[in-house]
């Protein structure tokens, strides 16, 4: 059984659409970057990653709760995914 977790990783097509979604259940952004390059490459298991990265936390959770959104640039999503 499931009592608590720390994070998830979330891929989303529409990084600004799950900003507003999380935003709605009191969650609040703490990082946006772009990942990238051979250390992600080799710790995200995928060559050539870029990807943006936004965490949004739920604050004054205890214990901590966040929700990472990921939308990959590279590699690219074929067409009959999208």
């Amino acid at each position: 059984m499931v009592r608590h977790f720390e994070h998830v990783t979330i891929v989303v097509r529409d990084v600004e659409a799950a900003k507003r979604f999380f935003g709605l259940l009191g969650f609040e952004e703490e990082i946006s970057t772009v990942i990238t390059g051979p250390i992600m490459d080799a710790y995200m298991g995928v060559p050539g990653i870029e990807a943006e990265h936004v965490t949004p936390v739920l604050k004054d959770a205890a214990p901590r709760l966040e929700v990472q959104l990921l939308r990959y640039r590279q590699p690219s999503v074929p067409d009959d995914l999208r």
